[in-house]
Formats: C-alpha cells, structure tokens, sequence
C-alpha cells in the first residue's frame, strides 16, 4: 500500500510501475484506491477491529502497511472483501 492522496494520476502509476510491477517482473493490470479513514473504519463496521495504516518506509517513503489484522481467518476475509468493495478500482 502506498499514500498517494497528494500525487497525480500519472504520478500515482509511475509509482506503481516503479516500485512493485518492475520488482516483480509484471505489468499492473489495475489498482485500487481507498482513504486510509475507510481502512481504519472498516473493521469495526464489520464489528471486528479497528485497522490501522502505518508508514514502513524500508521500501519507499510512501509505502505503508495495513495492520491490527485479526487472528480469525474468517474475519480477516471479511474485512478483506468490505474494504475491496469500498476501494476505487482504476485501470491504466
């Protein structure tokens, strides 16, 4: 995940390209958007936890990771599927 609120469009897919699609040898066929709000609301929505975003910046400056995931493999796909349907999907 990265925190791109303040970048363009073309900033937003230069990174994508740069820094995960070229690492992994593969083209980015989408993406997906959501606010960190949504991330940090969604569980509790759900009736699970709260998630948090924390930047871990080993990677790039931007970069960040979701956590506060729950243990139960069941919620975990829960908040997965709420926050995938709250996400804005682009393609290039």
């Amino acid at each position: 995940m990265f925190r791109v609120s303040h970048l363009s469009d073309a900033e937003v897919w230069e990174l994508g390209n740069d820094h995960v699609a070229r690492l992994r040898n593969r083209t980015i066929k989408a993406r997906a958007d959501i606010k960190v709000q949504v991330v940090e609301t969604v569980g509790v929505e759900k009736g699970y936890v709260r998630l948090t975003v924390v930047p871990e910046t080993s990677m790039h400056l931007l970069h960040a990771n979701i956590v506060g995931w729950p243990e139960d493999e069941s919620a975990v796909q829960m908040i997965a599927v709420a926050l995938a349907d709250k996400a804005e999907v682009h393609v290039p």
